[in-house]
């Protein structure tokens, strides 16, 4: 008989082996429905009214914080469709925000819409809420939930980690604009099954992320942000709720439920983005679009250079993963995989040199022969020891892979300051990468790849999903964040 002790990490490596591409659970698929449960908090309601005009001042900051860090916005290129402020894994944004905040007359939970751009209230027990996070009297903290049907339909169990990595992507935005307007801001991960049920979330629905905010919103008043003309007309014909006897869905949501702790676990995000965004905030926020494609063109070797730094620097507070780096069209650098080491050196294998086509032809194998990557100038990927990631246990699961999800967000905005297109790509082999790298014995999360943008390129990628016989195409969104 196994141990309860040994069969925990057994059964975890169980559940990252079909979060792989390969894994028969982690399958891409069409979309089969719309999927949008948040609709009762605001559908047929009105918008949460504010008792005084001093909270109604401070729920409207809060609203553009969101707003700058998930909003929509108008593109700016042909070929470039509605989106928001946030990659997302087949554009799908599973995260839905909520606000725990002190009215003055006590707590209040608030969901934020963000078609309607509007705060409606959520039957909670939002003092409990704020009891569980710690917040002060006249506190306010933002919850991360993911929908979690809307990418495990189309991405299988490894939807999951997109989830995260968009969460992750959101809250590192969030934070990112709160210190920017002067404001403290703190990302924990320890969250409850309690906490959960306190909010009143259903079936499919995950609490993953909690950002709490200090500081004087008056005194730091944070920019109304633009927004397209209006977006409602995204909203779906026709809604489905999550299926609730779907075995993958399932699947997922106890994979999630594993991963509540009772301690508060906080996140360390780097400082990098105080004093270093620049002045217009709409640039930096809204230039932070995922690269639909690259030209094959080399970049200075300064620039893989200060993004294996960023990704350091930003990794280095928690710990929690590793950074490594493969050039293809780095002009001064070897065709290679490199990592970065524990001084910040960056290091490069010694193994055989490829041509740059070759080098681009096998990382696009290895992500599911996505095409964007043939183009890319180099790739920034995030990873751990797999046997680190067994120790850490499911508990420690969610953090590491949040704070892959801060450490790209973080390279995207600095992609923008150095004039750089990136993409996260999410759907790829773990062993195939590791395999590149040098090291069977890593477990990869994120390949961040960069290069020259295609500013009106149309997304042509070419990964697959697995439909039922005797259909057979290609799919154009492998994962790609």
């Amino acid at each position: 008989m196994v141990s309860p002790a040994l069969a925990l990490p057994t059964r975890l490596r169980g559940d990252l082996d079909d979060q792989d591409i390969a894994g028969r659970l982690s399958q891409v698929r069409p979309i089969c429905c719309p999927v949008d449960p948040m609709r009762r908090y605001w559908e047929g309601k009105e918008p949460f009214a504010a008792p005084t005009a001093g909270l109604a001042a401070r729920l409207a900051q809060l609203a553009h914080l969101l707003e700058w860090s998930y909003g929509y916005r108008t593109p700016r290129h042909r070929g470039q469709r509605l989106s928001r402020r946030a990659p997302s894994a087949g554009a799908l944004y599973p995260s839905e925000t909520f606000l725990v905040v002190d009215t003055g007359s006590g707590w209040k939970a608030l969901y934020y819409d963000f078609l309607h751009q509007g705060f409606y209230a959520a039957k909670a027990d939002a003092a409990a809420l704020a009891g569980a996070l710690a917040l002060p009297p006249g506190g306010a903290a933002f919850l991360l939930v993911s929908v979690l049907w809307r990418t495990v339909q189309r991405y299988g169990v490894r939807g999951y980690r997109y989830c995260l990595l968009d969460a992750g992507h959101v809250a590192s935005n969030l934070m990112s604009v709160a210190r920017h307007c002067g404001l403290a801001a703190v990302a924990e991960a320890g969250l409850t099954a309690d906490m959960e049920r306190r909010l009143g979330l259903e079936e499919g629905e995950a609490l993953v992320l909690s950002v709490s905010v200090g500081g004087s919103l008056l005194e730091s008043p944070v920019p109304r942000p633009p927004r397209p003309p209006s977006p409602t007309h995204i909203l779906a014909p026709a809604i489905e709720h999550a299926p609730l006897l779907s075995p993958v869905l399932r699947r997922v949501h106890a994979f999630h439920a594993r991963t509540l702790a009772h301690d508060r676990v906080p996140l360390s995000v780097p400082e990098l983005s105080r004093g270093a965004v620049v002045p217009d905030l709409e640039t930096w926020a809204d230039e932070r679009y995922s690269a639909k494609d690259f030209r094959p063109a080399g970049v200075p070797s300064s620039h893989l250079e200060r993004m294996a730094e960023v990704a350091w620097r930003s990794a280095t507070p928690g710990g929690a993963c590793a950074v490594h780096v493969i050039s293809l069209r780095v002009d001064g650098a070897p065709v290679a995989a490199g990592s970065v080491t524990a001084d910040g050196s960056l290091r490069w294998s010694a193994g055989p040199r490829w041509a740059p086509e070759a080098m681009a032809r096998r990382l696009s194998a290895a992500c599911q022969g996505q095409s964007l990557v043939l183009g890319c100038s180099f790739a920034v990927v995030l990873s751990a020891d797999s046997q680190q990631v067994l120790d850490g246990g499911y508990a420690g699961y969610r953090p590491f892979v949040l704070q892959c999800g801060f450490v790209g967000a973080e390279l995207y905005r600095e992609a923008v300051r150095l004039g750089l297109g990136t993409t996260t790509i999410g759907g790829f082999s773990d062993g195939e990468v590791a395999s590149l790298l040098g090291d069977p014995d890593l477990h990869p999360v994120v390949v961040q790849v960069f290069g020259r943008p295609e500013a009106e390129a149309i997304k042509v990628d070419a990964a697959r999903w697995v439909a039922v016989p005797p259909l057979s195409r290609q799919d154009s969104t492998g994962g790609t964040l």
